[in-house]
């Protein structure tokens, strides 16, 4: 993860976002370990997660969000 957000970080960008199945929960453990947060469709109304998704979230899906920069 570390290396993927100095990526992110290199191409400027403000968040990163990722999307997991709500079943998998070493990946929701591992998310949120790593300081990500369950975005909730109010979350993605906001910015810096305004312009992440086009449509609504998937049922049964998290989607976590990080802020790159504060």
């Amino acid at each position: 993860m570390q290396q993927i957000e100095a990526i992110a970080k290199s191409l400027k960008a403000s968040v990163l976002v990722l999307e997991t199945d709500k079943k998998a929960i070493w990946a929701v453990s591992f998310y949120t370990k790593n300081s990500y947060q369950i975005l909730s469709d109010e979350d993605m109304k906001e910015y810096p997660f305004d312009k992440i998704l086009e449509n609504n979230q998937v049922e049964g899906r998290y989607v976590f969000g990080k802020k790159l920069y504060t």
